[in-house]
């Protein structure tokens, strides 16, 4: 629910509890048969539905994990207006677990797989949550999904790690369940998810798969300071481009880049400097020829592209904070007024 008292004119009821969720065939298995029952609550409806997908829910909660990990002095002098079910725990934190307690719920305890989305078999019609009704269903196991859990799992592995009081235990299960993600993926490289035909909500399907193996790779790298992990990174041959759900190679040298000084020496670190503060450049070049001050190409403005507006600004706020180079900054900023208003229409896109 969100009430008044946290969301004023947006308050509404709580929708979707989500603890009666059926196995479709699609990801049947032995210990979990067609239609057997899970619970699997909390987590994020996509943009325009109520359904819950790992894929793109992945990249979001990376998103808030990575501006805690880089700015708590901020996000600690700053809480937010939403329920404090974690007394000393900041706001984004909280926020951000909503979703990771969720992802947990989401991988098969038996194999570490893990489902690619939960969801209805239709959309549904324009009603309030808590008057949609139909059965909802986890749908098939994907490497996608499984690689950019163990990404995100690593992460807040590290993230929560201080919450112990808050979270007991759940800083080593995240990691643990980071680890059988991957060994699911490394059994099942290649399994690409295929709408089924009864199921008509969002695909996010994604057949090319370098770049998760990397993300999961380098997360895992940091959290364990195991060097093998850092060569399976490494050996997918990844550049660094502006991340997207479908495209996360980025935020594999993103991290690397953040946590440079914690690597052990096998790590090359003045390539991944180079990663980063190259596609700066590019970005920063790009903002600067540009009419409106944006690092955004024609062929960029697709359904959705504010995300890659942001997702610019994140890269060269990295880049920034690599070099201290004041343009990556002003680019930054820029971005973020595109969104707020100094755009073609002179509307706040927030």
């Amino acid at each position: 629910a969100l009430p008044a008292r946290y969301a004023g004119r947006y308050a509404r009821a709580a929708g979707h509890p989500d603890t009666q969720i059926r196995i479709h065939p699609s990801a049947a298995s032995a210990t979990r048969p067609t239609d057997s029952v899970i619970s699997a609550p909390k987590g994020w409806y996509d943009a325009g539905d109520y359904n819950k997908y790992i894929v793109n829910s992945g990249i979001s909660t990376y998103t808030l994990l990575a501006a805690y990990a880089q700015y708590s002095a901020f996000f600690k002098s700053k809480p937010l207006t939403i329920p404090d079910d974690a007394p000393g725990v900041p706001g984004i934190l909280q926020e951000a677990w909503w979703n990771l307690d969720w992802m947990l719920a989401m991988q098969d305890p038996a194999d570490g797989g893990v489902y690619h989305k939960l969801t209805n078999k239709r959309f549904d019609g324009l009603v309030m949550p808590d008057h949609a009704k139909q059965q909802r269903y986890v749908v098939m196991k994907t490497t996608a999904a499984t690689l950019d859990f163990a990404a995100v799992m690593a992460v807040a592995s590290r993230v929560y790690a201080p919450f112990e009081q808050q979270y007991p235990g759940m800083s080593a299960r995240m990691l643990k369940a980071s680890r059988a993600a991957w060994a699911w993926a490394k059994q099942h490289p290649d399994v690409i998810y295929h709408q089924p035909g009864d199921v008509l909500t969002g695909g996010y399907d994604d057949a090319h798969l370098d770049d998760e193996f990397a993300w999961a790779a380098a997360e895992l790298y940091i959290a364990t300071r195991e060097d093998g992990f850092y060569d399976a990174m490494i050996a997918r041959n990844v550049p660094a481009t502006v991340p997207s759900w479908g495209n996360v190679g980025g935020l594999a040298w993103m991290s690397l880049a953040e946590h440079r000084d914690r690597l052990t020496p096998h790590a090359d670190r003045a390539r991944i400097e180079r990663e980063i503060t190259g596609l700066a450049q590019q970005l920063a070049d790009s903002w600067q020829s540009s009419s409106w001050r944006l690092s955004m190409a024609d062929s960029n403005f697709v359904w959705g592209s504010n995300g890659g507006v942001l997702n610019r600004a994140m890269m060269l706020l990295q880049g920034y904070r690599l070099t201290q180079k004041r343009q990556f900054l002003d680019a930054a900023q820029s971005q973020l007024d595109y969104i707020l208003g100094r755009n073609p229409l002179g509307l706040s896109f927030v």
